[in-house]
């Protein structure tokens, strides 16, 4: 039965207020077959959020997020990766499904943070451990963690998930499958991440069980997405505003001494030279209010991958719901009802969209304050002529 995921064993992963309120004694979530009003909506991956950002002009063009799916195995191991790529930095999870003791594939699934450069990716998954590899052509040889230890090499392609399940219905079956030679010994443990053993009861309920651990590995990557991104925002923009208030403390400082020129009580020969130097703190402060004009920019391509991930999240929930077809107590417990899967991407929503305009509200008053001092000193210039 599918039940809240504070149950679960992927709640190692402390979404906090990802999923507020799925914890409770009284009532856990259960999964049921979502209705029209429950049941997730797949949001195209270039579609953005509901943003509060600033439409600044002038800004660099920002590097657009690519997907990339690889999928294939050996005859020991089945292995799909699947990464957003920013830049030279890797965003994705990895699945591998071998055969347990008895014979049925378990499946079992890490996200990853990892880079890609000149050909060599490196993924470093949650929990610990690593994969790395090449890339040649449309054909990305990974070196993954085995069970028990040890590692096998696996020739993945760019089929993805098909690629993956025809691997899946290949395990154990020798020289059926491309891979490269296999280190160390195989046991019941898999690599860090969730891990889901499947009955033998067939192809159905190894479906649903392969969905439930994808629907349980999104909300948790999800989750490792959106962690800090909010406050590395917040303490962006506010380190900003404190740079455009401390520039508008060196105007003010500055024009009191245009004042004291023009009233006598300095040198009057300083009132434009004094005036000048008002002038260029103005300059400067209105360099550090562009600067967060351009952090509160950034903010929304920070989101990209975010947004990707929320479709991932909500194509394999859809799933889950239509391998299940109503028969709630085939999913493993602990898997996110469609309750937890929404308030997830509500959450995430929350977090990715920072309300950035406070911020550069307050720093264009602080520009109109030192833009009005600055021009009162070019008048006091003036009448001192």
């Amino acid at each position: 039965m599918r039940v809240g995921r504070c149950s679960s064993a992927v709640a190692a992963a402390t979404l906090g207020t990802l999923l507020a309120g799925c914890g409770s004694s009284s009532s856990p979530p259960i999964r049921t077959t979502p209705s029209a009003a429950t049941k997730t909506t797949t949001v195209p991956a270039g579609a953005p959020l509901t943003s509060t950002l600033p439409n600044v002009g002038g800004s660099a063009a920002l590097p657009s997020p690519r997907a990339a799916s690889y999928g294939g195995g050996n005859p020991s191991v089945a292995v799909l990766v699947q990464w957003t790529q920013l830049s030279s930095q890797l965003i994705g999870r990895l699945q591998e499904s071998q055969l347990s003791a008895s014979g049925a594939p378990s499946a079992h699934k890490a996200s990853f943070m990892g880079s890609l450069q000149n050909g060599q990716v490196s993924l470093s998954l949650a929990g610990g451990g690593t994969a790395t590899g090449t890339i040649s052509g449309r054909t990305l040889s990974l070196t993954v963690p085995m069970n028990g230890g040890g590692t096998s090499t696996v020739q993945l392609g760019p089929g993805g998930q098909v690629a993956y399940q025809s691997a899946i219905g290949m395990l154990g079956q020798t020289g059926s499958t491309t891979g490269g030679a296999i280190t160390g010994p195989s046991g019941p443990t898999g690599p860090s991440g969730a891990q889901v053993p499947v009955s033998s009861a067939g192809p159905a309920s190894f479906q649903i069980q392969n969905d439930a651990a994808n629907v349980s590995s999104d909300v948790a990557s999800l989750h490792d997405l959106v962690a800090g991104l909010a406050t590395q925002t917040k303490q962006t923009l506010q380190s900003d505003v404190s740079q455009v208030r401390s520039d508008l403390g060196q105007v003010q400082s500055d024009y009191q001494a245009v004042v004291q020129a023009a009233e006598g009580q300095s040198d009057p020969v300083l009132v434009c030279t004094d005036s000048q130097t008002v002038g260029g703190d103005m300059q400067s402060l209105r360099g550090d209010v562009q600067i967060a004009k351009a952090d509160a920019q950034g903010a929304s391509a920070n989101a990209s991958p975010v947004r990707q991930q929320i479709t991932t999240l909500q194509q394999d929930d859809n799933a889950l719901v239509s391998a299940e077809g109503g028969d709630t107590a085939a999913v493993p417990s602990g898997t996110p009802s469609p309750g937890d899967v929404q308030r997830a991407i509500d959450a995430a929503n929350a977090a990715v969209n920072v309300n950035v305009s406070q911020y550069i509200s307050e720093a264009e008053s602080l520009e109109q304050q030192g833009q009005n001092d600055a021009q009162q000193a070019g008048m006091d210039c003036q009448s001192s002529g």
